[in-house]
């Protein structure tokens, strides 16, 4: 049989196709986590643009002036920002550092005491230092990924920002629309979750200094941030609060995790009707299924960026039906 004959079967059939999916699958599973930083980038360009637009309609002024105008105004937020929280945080920060091992002595201590429960000679600073040790592995890795991506994410932001529709002319009427209602999704989805962040983060440091829990702050922050991953990091965010509260006192423990179910139990069922309102909200089932997929394929990234990448999927997927 003539060669070229082969060729023209394997075009003409599904084998070629299939390939070059395994191809794609394989070149995205070696780069996720450059592809996620990318998509990082994406995301704060979309904030951003959302920022420029605002501007551009209330002072009344072409895109490129309201883009320095929203420049200037991230970084002097920003320094005023640093200017005013940078001490406090940033000790209340290294203090926590070098008092977890202390909280985790301290619940030792009281487990023994109190409750008559020991753990096994040398479990315990085991299980401490097998933690210590992953989680400073992992902050290596991490921080090392986030110094490199940095650069990359910064120039996405600025140049996507700057002129966002000379991006689009590259692509076809049909696809335009597509990726239009992906980037009104992502907008819509980020003011929702910016507004909650904002709120949890908030209401906790109030609520933990209010109980005198050290590191209030610290604490806020955190679970300002951790609200980014829905369900999932409000876990992750009253854990460290919880451990140091134990180590104080099991009663403040007590009041710290009732207080942490509280503002979320006020979240769910008061603020989310009202910040969600004409957003894009997903339900809770899709939130732990996107989250455990992508945590279990990616780790860490994966978590974090699971919901807005799976509200990116539902609007292209739903603009294609149209």
């Amino acid at each position: 049989m003539d060669l070229r004959k082969i060729i023209d079967r394997i075009k003409n059939s599904e084998v070629l196709s299939v390939i070059l999916l395994l191809v794609l699958l394989f070149i995205v599973w070696k780069v996720y986590d450059i592809l996620f930083f990318i998509f990082g980038g994406i995301l704060l360009a979309i904030a951003f643009s959302s920022l420029i637009s605002l501007i551009s309609r209330k002072a009344k002024l072409p895109w490129k002036p309201s883009f320095f105008v929203s420049l200037i105004v991230i970084l002097v937020v920003l320094a005023g920002l640093s200017f005013f929280l940078s001490k406090s945080v940033i000790s209340q920060f290294t203090k926590f550092i070098k008092e977890f091992p202390m909280s985790e002595q301290g619940i030792q201590t009281y487990l023994k005491n109190s409750l008559g429960f020991k753990f096994p000679q040398g479990a315990f600073n085991l299980f401490s230092s097998t933690v210590s040790a992953t989680f400073t592995l992992n902050t290596v890795k991490i921080a090392f990924g986030i110094v490199s991506g940095f650069v990359v994410v910064l120039i996405l932001i600025l140049y996507l920002s700057y002129e966002p529709s000379e991006y689009l002319k590259i692509f076809s009427n049909e696809t335009r629309k597509i990726l239009t209602k992906v980037g009104i999704d992502l907008r819509l989805w980020l003011t929702g979750t910016f507004y909650s962040m904002i709120t949890i983060g908030a209401l906790t440091t109030i609520a933990l200094l209010i109980l005198g829990v050290p590191f209030a702050i610290v604490f806020g922050i955190l679970a300002g941030i951790l609200e980014f991953i829905p369900i999932v990091g409000s876990i992750l965010a009253w854990m460290p609060s919880a451990i140091i509260a134990f180590s104080i006192s099991p009663t403040l423990a007590l009041y710290v995790t009732a207080t942490y179910l509280g503002i979320h139990i006020i979240e769910g069922y008061f603020l989310v009707p009202i910040i969600q309102k004409g957003v894009v909200s997903l339900p809770p089932a899709y939130h732990i299924i996107s989250i455990a997929i992508f945590g279990a394929l990616f780790g860490f990234l994966g978590i974090f960026f699971a919901v807005p990448i799976v509200v990116a999927f539902r609007a292209a997927f739903r603009a294609t039906r149209k």
